[in-house]
């Protein structure tokens, strides 16, 4: 509940004002009650407004997922500009999920998350791809023509 409130709290206003690493960081700060250690390393991106409201998106309703239905206490969010292919990746050490998994999810879900998730990789000309290993999982994001 922490966490969808605060992802509805959050105006794009701050967002498009300060970009997308600072609005996640804030967005981060907020839930701290949720008792999960979050380090970042990122890149300075300037995105266009649509790709920004939609990878903030993203990650909210990834980590919503996270938090509900998989036990990591520690997340890691990297995102960086290869050649102007924006790529956004989300490790942690949950159980995570494998691509196959995530499809399952999505044509049993009743809820709108997941559906959510790929209409916004849709927009974004995007892909989304999924990982377990051991030690965690992994979802990697990337999209092309999103910078400024």
């Amino acid at each position: 509940d922490n966490v969808r409130t605060v992802s509805h709290d959050l105006s794009p206003q701050y967002l498009l004002k300060f970009g997308l690493n600072k609005a996640l960081v804030q967005f981060f700060e907020k839930i701290e009650t949720c008792n999960l250690e979050i380090a970042f390393d990122y890149d300075a991106l300037e995105l266009n407004k649509v790709t920004a409201i939609n990878l903030y998106r993203i990650v909210l309703e990834l980590t919503n997922n996270l938090l509900k239905h998989d036990p990591a206490t520690q997340v890691q969010i990297s995102s960086n500009n290869e050649n102007g292919v924006i790529k956004l990746i989300i490790k942690h050490n949950g159980k995570g999920i494998t691509n196959e998994e995530f499809i399952r999810h999505l044509k049993n879900s009743k809820g709108l998350g997941l559906e959510s998730i790929m209409s916004r990789i849709t927009v974004l000309s995007g892909e989304i791809d999924f990982g377990k290993k051991s030690n965690g999982g992994m979802v990697s994001i990337r999209c092309i023509n999103g910078l400024v």
